[in-house]
Order: C-alpha cells, then structure tokens, then sequence
C-alpha cells in the first residue's frame, strides 16, 4: 500500500511539474505575443529585435507597437526607440516633431540616448530650427548621462562658442569624461585640444 501511495504521489508530482511546465509556456508565449504583458523591460527588448531584425524576423510595424507600449508605460528607451521609429519613418509614417517630442520623453526619463539625438536634430536643423548652443545643451546632458558619444561633440561645440564664447575648459572636461567613457572620438578630439592649448586652462 505504502508503495502505490508513493509511486501516486510521484505521478501526482509530475502532472503538477507539467502543469507548471505548459503554464509557463503559456505565458511565455502571451509574452512573445504582448511584449508587455509580465515586464516592459521585456517588451523594449523585444521591440528593439523586431526592429534590428536580431534574434526574430524583422518586423518594425510589430517594434512600432511594442514600443509604444513600452514608452506609454514609462521606458525611457521604449521612448527613445519610437523616436527612432517616427524619425526614421519605420513602421511608422515619418513624423519629425513627433520624433523630437519623443527624445525629449527620453531623455527627461534619464535615456542619454534621446539626450544625444536632441542633440543631433538640434544641431543639423531636422524638423526644428537648427541652434547649435541647444544642440551643445543636449549633448552636454546626453554625455553627463553617460553616452560617451555625446562628449566630443559637447566638448567641440562649447570650445567654439556656440553658447556664451568660448569655453574651453569646460569643453576639454567633457571630451576627457567621453575618452574615459571609452570613446576613441573623444580621446582624439582631446589631444588635439591639448595641442593648440599649451597656456593651460582658466
């Protein structure tokens, strides 16, 4: 009695372990299906492979409504990502101020990538009216927020004087966090800065 009372136990345990198992299949494929259903993190993530065709069939319709769904919820490169999307005119119909608005979400969320592309749009004139001491400004905030790229052309625009005059010394600092940040641009940009300045900095 003892061993068919252990040997249902066994059996009862497998059956709960496949519950389990097709349960958590199920969810996963509602998550595949979703995105967004257990965590936005997933869905940026899922969003982003749809989009670069990395790891699934490239689908930027399916990315753009990923996106969204992670950008309404909060994400900061959900956001940064439908910028991308609207700016690019993928998935999307291409929507320039949308776009603009959508890397400000970003980067108010702490995504120094949108920082970085306000930056770009400021500094080329796409879908706004081109300010370099603006753009200077976003790229500033993009490299402070830890996007090395941004640092070099931060540090270029302010040594120039896009915004107030000249500002070498403040220019010099942001490429030096960049070329620290790992970013060969910057650590070239910050040689040749050290080059033309040899009365030091003030």
């Amino acid at each position: 009695m003892f061993g068919e009372r252990a040997a249902g136990w066994k059996l009862a345990s497998f059956t709960s372990v496949l519950a389990v198992m097709a349960l958590c299949l199920q969810l996963g494929e509602a998550r595949s299906a979703s995105g967004c259903l257990l965590d936005v993190e997933a869905c940026t993530t899922l969003a982003i492979e749809y989009a670069n065709g990395k790891g699934r069939p490239k689908d930027p319709e399916r990315a753009v409504a990923l996106f969204r769904e992670g950008c309404e919820a909060g994400h900061q490169r959900a956001c940064n990502g439908l910028g991308l999307a609207y700016a690019h005119g993928s998935g999307v119909e291409a929507d320039g101020k949308r776009a603009v608005a959508l890397f400000e979400r970003a980067c108010l969320l702490d995504e120094a990538r949108g920082c970085h592309n306000l930056g770009f749009v400021y500094r080329w004139g796409v879908s706004v009216e081109k300010d370099w001491a603006v753009a200077a400004q976003w790229f500033e905030v993009g490299c402070r927020k830890g996007y090395a790229q941004s640092c070099a052309t931060a540090g270029a625009l302010l040594i120039i004087g896009v915004a107030d005059g000249p500002q070498v010394k403040r220019g010099r600092d942001l490429m030096q966090r960049g070329c620290g940040l790992g970013d060969d641009r910057s650590c070239e940009a910050l040689k040749g800065v050290d080059a033309v300045t040899l009365g030091g900095f003030k």
